[in-house]
């Protein structure tokens, strides 16, 4: 699967730096959550 296989209603604009930084916010708040979620559960 490559970056330009990518379903038909899929609309976001991939080089709009704006996208980037959001993408990157995500990631942070998703690798967060994943730590609490391991540590909770030692």
């Amino acid at each position: 699967a490559s970056k330009t296989d990518v379903p038909e209603d899929f609309d976001i604009d991939m080089e709009n730096p704006e996208t980037e930084k959001a993408a990157v916010a995500i990631q942070s708040q998703f690798r967060k959550f994943q730590k609490k979620k391991r540590v909770d559960k030692s």
